[in-house]
């Protein structure tokens, strides 16, 4: 049977509609295969869930804590990282998922940056974080990066992973943060695949989105930043429509402008991507929908 859970997991807005797709993706996930030998196939997700402390009445987090927890069983991700969550949400994921296990880091409020993971499919190597924006006098604040590097049991291949969320108000903060995560993820421990999730806070035409995507001397022309080639997954299969946006304010509105991103190394093939517009009856897990990719390391 052919997986097409990126492709499906979209509005479910009837009680008929949800249980055939559920029906549908539990018999995809049952007989996807992850791993063939030496290959190494991974679902990933990045998700803002948006933090506790923001939303009363109809949006608060106990409503949508369950359909937070639906969505992740739904799609089953392999990683994913969430940007916004507090400790309390974190912890609240955690008892909904029974397969998954995260990684927080250091964080200098109650808004984290965790990565969770299958521990049915991944052995923790290491993990830690760093600063991107460190108590500056940039207006955008504290940032960091959270990040694990993860080994495959089947396949014994190893590889990091990244999750991000930069500031929505400061394009300086944006831009001193890609800078740090290019200089930083080029000086890894090992030369590993690697993917990276985030809320970006910031467009295509962007100078950190497109600093990210290839134009390094678009600031310091006279600094050699490393080669490190990020791969857009969304952008690398999909061109230009009117239906890209992940922020949407709990509207549903897809046509806004497109902030979170997953990018990968040049190690991998993306075999699908998507922006995820699950809902159960109009009703919205978060203010943004989660962005996902299926990709494949290629043969060495």
């Amino acid at each position: 049977m052919k997986d097409n859970r990126l492709k499906d997991a979209v509005g479910i807005n009837s009680r008929a509609a949800r249980y055939l797709i559920l029906c549908v993706l539990a018999s995809a996930t049952l007989l996807s295969v992850k791993t063939v030998g030496a290959e190494l196939i991974l679902d990933v997700m990045s998700f803002n869930v948006r933090w506790d402390g923001l939303d009363e009445g109809r949006n608060a987090w106990i409503n949508r804590r369950p359909v937070v927890i639906e969505l992740l069983k739904t799609t089953a991700p392999d990683v994913c990282g969430l940007q916004e969550p507090s400790s309390a949400q974190t912890k609240d994921l955690d008892n909904g998922l029974v397969d998954y296990t995260y990684f927080m880091g250091e964080h200098e409020r109650d808004e984290t940056i965790p990565i969770l993971f299958k521990t049915t499919r991944f052995r923790l190597l290491d993990a830690g974080s760093f600063w991107l924006v460190d108590k500056s006098e940039l207006s955008g604040g504290t940032r960091r990066c959270v990040w694990i590097r993860l080994e495959d049991k089947e396949s014994e291949q190893g590889f990091y992973v990244y999750n991000c969320h930069l500031d929505h108000r400061d394009p300086a903060s944006r831009m001193q943060s890609a800078q740090v995560m290019v200089e930083t993820i080029a000086g890894r421990d090992y030369e590993y695949p690697f993917v990276i999730c985030g809320d970006f806070n910031e467009t295509e035409k962007g100078r950190a989105i497109r600093f990210l995507a290839g134009e390094r001397a678009i600031e310091y022309s006279e600094k050699t930043f490393p080669r490190l080639m990020l791969i857009d997954s969304f952008r690398s299969l999909h061109a230009h429509s009117n239906e890209q946006g992940t922020g949407h304010g709990f509207t549903g509105v897809r046509n806004r402008s497109r902030i979170d991103y997953l990018w990968t190394s040049e190690d991998w093939d993306i075999l699908q991507a998507a922006i995820l517009y699950y809902n159960q009856a109009g009703f919205y897990p978060s203010d943004h929908f989660p962005v996902a990719a299926r990709i494949k390391l290629r043969d060495s």
